[in-house]
């Protein structure tokens, strides 16, 4: 539980999720979360803080959750009451690829005001929005103050048209590397920020900025993880070809056309094999973020061929048959699983 407590499932402060949504009275917040469970039932929990203990909940929070885009879905929703916002909204950038998206969000009207597209922002869209950061990197603008604002700025601020706001940008880095920021978006135009909860907004942008980079690191490894063990599976296959192919040209010396038929088929199967290898050797520019799709060219049914090649032997070996050459309709027969 969160701050020490420990409610039953009597407790006074345990609500119905089809509640009222969250109320603030004297800079106290009564928190409602409804995907909070207790003993499996959907609950809303009221918890009594103050802004003065925002950074500790928020630490604690991550402490104690095993979702990260839970916590900060819930801490959105906290913070959003607290400080009388109309939407708060969590973006990643790639520089590499001048991507920006937004990744969560929040708002006072329960729904997604800003879609969660990826988009292109120019390296000089962002120089005029790094340029318009101060030393630590925070922005506090109006709408006024965006009304000239070129496509990539309207981008990066996640500006709505015809919305009159007064917002708190915070950028998230990760290395010296601009990778995010977290809007702070009120409905009053009006509105002076306090010193006091920019200091707060601050404080909290870099909690979860910490914590949704291990998340992403987190995300990286299971990635890395599944790939290695797709790919050795994958492995399997051409040298399973190699192997039964290799056997047969070692009993086909005297047919040289069956001979040349294995050999052909072990040269594709070995040459599929340096491939995957090579897909191995790629991990370090997957990671990077800077491996390219290529499209080119091919024959159908050359691709066919090679996977008849690659597939036949293990299937045979298993019992099954394969009916069809390249260029017709192949169907699989036989009992069981194919893999």
């Amino acid at each position: 539980m969160i701050a020490g407590m420990n409610p039953q499932p009597d407790d006074p402060r345990l609500a119905s999720a089809a509640d009222a949504p969250v109320t603030v009275c004297n800079e106290e917040i009564f928190l409602k979360h409804q995907e909070t469970s207790l003993h499996d039932k959907p609950i809303s929990v009221f918890l009594n803080i103050g802004k003065e203990n925002l950074s500790g909940l928020a630490l604690e929070l991550f402490e104690h959750t095993s979702s990260i885009p839970c916590a900060v879905s819930l801490l959105l929703g906290v913070m959003g009451g607290m400080f009388d916002l109309d939407r708060i909204v969590v973006c990643s950038y790639d520089a590499g690829f001048g991507a920006n998206q937004a990744v969560s969000q929040w708002s006072s009207e329960g729904t997604r005001k800003y879609h969660g597209n990826i988009e292109n922002v120019s390296s000089k869209d962002f120089s005029v929005f790094a340029d318009s950061l101060d030393g630590d990197g925070v922005l506090a603008y109006g709408s006024a103050d965006v009304e000239e604002a070129g496509e990539g700025l309207r981008r990066l601020l996640c500006l709505i048209p015809g919305e009159s706001f007064s917002a708190y940008c915070c950028v998230t880095v990760e290395n010296n590397a601009h990778t995010g920021r977290i809007l702070y978006v009120s409905g009053d135009a009006k509105r002076v920020w306090d010193d006091g909860d920019k200091h707060i907004l601050y404080d909290v942008t870099k909690i979860i900025a910490a914590h949704m980079s291990i998340e992403n690191a987190n995300s990286a490894s299971r990635a890395k993880s599944e790939f290695l063990s797709r790919i050795s599976h994958e492995i399997r296959t051409p040298m399973n070809a190699i192997l039964g192919m290799t056997n047969i040209a070692m009993d086909s010396v005297g047919n040289p056309e069956r001979l040349t038929d294995s050999l052909q088929k072990i040269d594709f199967s070995a040459k599929h094999l340096l491939s995957l290898i090579n897909d191995v050797l790629e991990m370090s520019r997957i990671e990077s973020g800077k491996l390219l799709l290529e499209q080119s060219p091919f024959s159908l049914d050359d691709f066919l061929q090679g996977m008849d090649t690659l597939m036949r032997m293990p299937l045979e070996n298993k019992g099954k048959k394969i009916t069809g050459t390249p260029g017709s309709p192949a169907t699989s027969t036989g009992s069981g699983r194919c893999w």
